[in-house]
């Protein structure tokens, strides 16, 4: 098989891990290490700077990709945020990372 046949392109079936960082800080936001599969091109991949950085990789190469607001989830909505006093939170969410529906 080519190095061609073996690049990421168009309806190819792609494991990637990955880890984003605070950009300004270098802080470890989230970091998937278990392989996370995806259809390049296809409606359901990741954001399209994202799948433009991985066009043409191989098996086994590192990309870095500079993800702003606008190009993945938009600007935060401060009224999105909720605030609330500890005591009101149930005791299983009082950690850092905690997330609830």
């Amino acid at each position: 098989m080519s190095a061609a046949a073996d690049a990421i392109g168009p309806r190819k079936r792609v494991e990637i891990t990955y880890r984003i960082v605070d950009a300004d800080g270098g802080q470890v936001l989230e970091q998937i290490d278990v392989p996370v599969a995806y259809v390049h091109g296809s409606a359901y991949g990741p954001w399209p700077r994202v799948e433009a950085a991985l066009e043409r990789c191989r098996a086994g190469d590192a990309v870095e990709v500079l993800l702003r607001p606008a190009d993945a989830f938009g600007e935060p909505d401060p009224a999105l945020t909720l605030t609330q006093d500890l005591r009101q939170v149930p005791e299983q969410f009082r950690h850092i990372g905690a997330e609830a529906q």
